[in-house]
């Protein structure tokens, strides 16, 4: 399916380019570079319809754009000549959308997804006949699964997440409610058998906080729904118990942003929840939130740059539904939906990039594998320094830009919290200094 982003979005920059000043990009895809030269007042790149990119003399803007062809490349503008009247950068931000990736090999849902060295780990689940071990590694990288140790205890269900590069899985289903606690190292390849949760139960979520695994609601298919919160650390292999949810509920999601976990819709027997709760672990205390738009449960959430994403779902009907919390405003902003409605499904970030795997689509078990970009930064950048070659930086708190006059190179980073604003390219307090090969990327889309 075609990349959800409208027809054609700027998602990438805008680089004032003057007139006939042999102004140039080199726009890389994939592996390609592509390189255009143009002494006339429009500049235009085109890439097979991946990649469009145009020039305006009068507005001394080029601006390129993505559709879905480009997808399964990196897309980054690299270096432009600039010349015009003021001096400026803007920081704005975009919406890109979802695209698919490679399937998993095996179909199913109930499964969970963790990351361990920008690896997704897919675990578990049921394929609509059986309770599944299945382990599938996913490397963005190459866009392929590799098939892994299988977990010991088949189940679906079940919740899992990562402390120190170790994947632990707790709890589940596989036809009695469990209290299992197994942990996988990649490094080796195996599986140990650890200190089993406290309470059995299923249909629950977990995050980690300082190298804690807290382990949050649920159900045993025969008491009411769990309020339950029960914290394992790995360094002792023991179990605590803490502070209960303020809401008993099944088929709830946890994500943890800046050291506070936020539990999220579920269940509660007899309505779907839009329910936001945030556990403290300093004070070990739950305080209500901000509910969720859509009531629902069975769906995932992940964080990038500090604004969960809750996507997915069941409701009645299966949803595609994504909707973002930002805790610093404790406010909801509905986002691209899924290409795909489900339930049942797991999600996990890599390089800022969300997958969302797996599911029930209603009628089936799929093996379904998208990927998500909330944000791409669209850089505007004007300049009265005569002709300068620019370049994009991308970094991890943000994006510098390189301003080189050939004396040496002027560096500013723009982070998130400058999105609106506008910030002075060169200043004295921006230190210059020569910094070769340099790698240049502005953003990534795939």
């Amino acid at each position: 399916m075609a990349l959800t982003v409208g027809s054609l979005v700027n998602c990438l920059n805008t680089v004032g380019v003057g007139k006939n000043q042999n102004a140039f990009a080199r726009v890389k895809v994939g592996e390609q570079v592509l390189a255009a030269d143009s002494e006339q007042d429009v500049l235009s790149i085109e890439a097979g319809g991946a990649l469009v990119g145009s020039g305006d003399s009068a507005t001394k803007k080029i601006t390129f754009s993505v559709d879905s062809t480009a997808v399964g490349g990196r897309l980054a503008l690299f270096d432009g000549y600039l010349s015009s009247s003021t001096e400026g950068c803007t920081l704005v931000d975009q919406e890109i959308g979802w695209f698919s990736k490679a399937s998993m090999p095996t179909a199913r849902n109930g499964l969970t997804s963790s990351v361990i060295d920008n690896i997704l780990y897919a675990v578990g689940g049921n394929d609509g006949s059986y309770y599944l071990s299945t382990n599938e590694a996913y490397d963005p990288a190459t866009d392929s699964w590799t098939t892994k140790a299988s977990m010991p205890t088949a189940r679906s269900t079940h919740t899992a997440s990562v402390i120190g590069n170790i994947l632990y899985v707790v709890g589940g289903y596989n036809g009695a409610s469990l209290s299992t606690n197994e942990a996988y190292d990649p490094t080796t390849n195996s599986w140990t058998a650890k200190a089993s949760m406290p309470t059995a139960r299923y249909h629950l979520t977990s995050s980690v906080i300082d190298n804690i695994l807290y382990v949050v609601g649920g159900w045993n298919g025969s008491s009411p729904y769990f309020s339950t919160n029960e914290a394992y650390n790995p360094d002792t292999n023991t179990w605590t118990t803490k502070a209960n949810m303020l809401t008993s509920r099944k088929g709830l999601i946890s994500s943890v942003i800046n050291n506070i976990l936020y539990a999220v819709g579920g269940y509660d027997s007899v309505s779907f929840l839009s329910t936001n709760e945030a556990y403290d672990p300093t004070t070990n205390s739950w305080t209500a939130k901000a509910s969720m738009p859509t009531a629902r449960y069975a769906f995932t959430s992940s964080v990038i740059n500090n604004i969960l994403y809750a996507m997915g779902g069941d409701n009645g009907s299966q949803l595609s539904t994504n909707e973002a919390y930002d805790p610093t405003t404790n406010s909801w902003t509905a986002k691209a939906n899924m290409l795909t409605a489900r339930s049942y499904l797991a999600s996990s970030v890599i390089d800022n990039i969300l997958y969302a795997v797996g599911g029930n689509d209603g009628s089936s078990r799929i093996s379904t594998n998208e990927a998500y970009i909330p944000v791409v930064y669209n850089i505007v950048l004007t300049s009265d320094l005569g002709p300068s070659i620019i370049s994009l930086v991308a970094c991890d708190d943000g994006i510098e830009i390189e301003i080189d006059r050939g004396s040496g190179l002027g560096v500013i980073t723009l982070t998130q919290a400058d999105v609106g604003k506008t910030v002075p390219c060169v200043s004295a307090s921006v230190s210059c200094s020569y910094l070769p090969g340099v790698a240049r990327r502005l953003a990534v889309v795939s």
